[in-house]
């Protein structure tokens, strides 16, 4: 699993056995979420985290979003 962000008490990270299209998983005390990052950033899936913190991580996804992809690209190449 690697990680590719803490930020504001949040985990954005990739999981190695993982598959396209480009998402990132981000996670903090209270629980997890996942976001698509193509064609735009939006929630997928939500689990235990309050929608506050939700909030605040899909604008962090937002503004990483171009690192995130890169990141994801690179763990997982296009087949």
């Amino acid at each position: 699993m690697a990680t590719i962000l803490f930020q504001d008490g949040f985990r954005f990270f990739i999981p190695s056995l993982d598959h396209h299209p480009p998402h990132i998983h981000v996670e903090n005390a209270d629980g997890q979420a996942k976001f698509n990052l193509e064609p735009v950033v939006e929630i997928i899936k939500m689990k235990g985290m309050k929608l506050k913190d939700v909030n605040a991580a899909f604008i962090i996804a937002c503004q990483h979003r171009e690192n995130f992809i890169q990141a994801f690209n690179k763990i997982h190449p296009a087949q």
